[in-house]
């Protein structure tokens, strides 16, 4: 950067013998500024400017600078500083090119060109800045937005971390209830087959065995879910098989364990589908349960086993209260129950949540309908083949 005292000792050496020629006011030449603004320096060319207004207004002189307007111009990170040198002087003398110009009207075209060019140079400069400060608020904005993101995502992290915990939590308490009730169930069914028990006393073991039968349901559909929500899906292992066996089997043990509901299979006598036995024995023991705690007992319940061209499908039907048709979408949900008599009276209400899951793995689909009139009817479509 000019010294400021260096320049005024300087100036004041050298003015008096200029003043010693005559009153002729000196005129002194000036190419430090443009030497400061080539290399870079373009502050020390400002500063250096200000320091030749201040001498002026001390010493009777008059400053040339050797420096044309357009090498001054370098691009639109130095707009800023060549405002600040053009703020520095007073006059601007045409160049010799426009003395050069002998017609009159050829040098004002001359000089309303240069006019509008000034004029576009400060309409570009303005318009670049409001660019770029446009740019550094959308720079703002998407920092901002960034920011958010970020904590969108940690406090999601979050959430999915403290559901993956209850998630665990709840299938290690369901598989270390397994074993105690696994005993109780035992120990009550050796029990209740003894000589010597009273009636009164197998009765009372007897409820033991129900209520133990009752939860191990429980558990058992706890244990379902919680695999299912933290695997993404059950796991299935299919083949083709013959599914009125496997439907038959299913109804017959329900029947026998409540004989006072009327329970009728029919249907196709052949039907083959690409199933996992066990889970779909699952689903159609969840179904037809789900009939029967819900549905009419003075009315038969009625399971249909259809082939079709590329499916096979089974239906259960009960006659009882419709299911209300905003309930529909929430069935299978177990979060999303709704306060009606649809609730599992037998369990945690995770039975239908379930059967979804086992059909979604087999890439089926499960459909309900439900009216006073015609009762309500759960179906469940798989395919017959393999995929493929």
């Amino acid at each position: 950067m000019p010294d400021p005292e260096r320049f005024r000792a300087l100036l004041a050496s050298l003015l008096p013998a200029g003043r010693a020629v005559g009153p002729v006011r000196l005129r002194l030449y000036g190419e430090m500024v443009h030497v400061l603004w080539a290399s870079g320096q373009r502050r020390a060319a400002i500063r250096l400017e200000r320091l030749w207004d201040e001498a002026m207004q001390e010493h009777a002189f008059s400053l040339l600078c050797a420096y044309g307007m357009g090498e001054q111009h370098g691009g639109p990170d130095h707009d800023e500083h060549l405002e600040e040198v053009c703020r520095s002087h007073s006059h601007v003398f045409p160049t010799e090119a426009f003395a050069r110009l002998d017609d009159p009207e050829a040098q004002h075209r001359e000089v309303c060109v240069l006019q509008q060019r000034a004029r576009l140079h400060d309409t570009e400069s303005r318009l670049r800045k409001e660019l770029e400060e446009s740019l550094r608020e959308q720079q703002r904005v998407e920092q901002a937005l960034r920011v958010s993101l970020d904590r969108e995502q940690e406090a999601r992290s979050q959430a999915e971390a403290s559901a993956a915990y209850k998630e665990i939590f709840l299938g290690i308490i369901g598989h270390d209830l397994r074993n105690p009730l696994n005993a109780i169930l035992l120990t009550a069914e050796m029990m209740v087959h003894r000589s010597m028990l009273s009636d009164v006393s197998r009765a009372c073991i007897e409820r033991v065995a129900v209520s133990g039968r009752r939860m191990k349901r429980m558990v058992d559909q706890l244990l379902e879910m919680t695999r299912a929500r933290l695997v993404e899906g059950i796991a299935v292992v299919r083949r083709e098989q013959h599914l009125v066996p496997i439907v038959a089997k299913i109804v017959d043990e329900l029947r026998a364990a409540h004989p006072h509901h009327q329970l009728e299979l029919g249907g196709d006598a052949a039907c083959w589908a690409w199933v996992d036995g066990d889970r779909f024995e699952q689903v159609i023991s969840n179904l037809v349960g789900n009939a029967i705690a819900h549905g009419d007992p003075a009315q038969p319940i009625t399971v249909v086993v259809r082939q079709q061209a590329n499916d096979a499908s089974v239906c259960v039907h009960n006659f009882g209260p419709a299911i209300e048709a905003a309930l529909l979408d929430e069935l299978f949900d177990p979060f999303k129950r709704g306060t009606r008599a649809h609730a599992n009276r037998e369990g945690l209400g995770l039975g239908l949540y379930i059967t979804k899951r086992i059909i979604d793995a087999h890439t089926g689909r499960i459909e309900v309908m439900s009216s006073n009139e015609a009762g309500t009817a759960f179906e469940v479509t798989v395919p017959r083949r393999r995929p493929g």
